[in-house]
């Protein structure tokens, strides 16, 4: 899955960002379907098709099939964040959102974080 979000400003992506770094602990210690949990800045505006703009916030998560992003998104502590947000006066945008299914072919670990 990969995911934009655009912020009212720069410090609301910094506040997200310390707030999901809090919930990505949480997602490696009890989601071991989840794969992968991360998120980059754009550095330039897409040249098509998807809306992002330099400085967006573009996330990418990785499960090992749909029945796993559903039980991430259902977390009740995936779904205490937007209280979190909400609080610390984060407003957001959510300005794509695509799914992919991968091939098979090829490979992806989990390493432990103390490596």
């Amino acid at each position: 899955m990969l995911l934009g979000l655009r912020f009212g400003s720069e410090g609301m992506c910094d506040k997200f960002i310390s707030l999901s770094s809090e919930h990505a602990a949480y997602c490696w210690e009890n989601e071991p379907e989840t794969l992968i949990y991360s998120g980059g800045i754009a550095k330039a505006d897409a040249d098509r098709e998807l809306d992002i703009k330099q400085g967006d916030l573009i996330f990418a998560m990785g499960c090992t099939d749909m029945t796993a992003v559903e039980q991430h998104r259902d977390d009740p502590k995936h779904l205490a964040m937007g209280a979190k947000f909400a609080a610390q006066g984060i407003q957001m945008e959510n300005t794509f959102s695509r799914y992919y299914r991968t091939t098979g072919n090829g490979f992806l670990w989990r390493r432990s974080m103390q490596e």
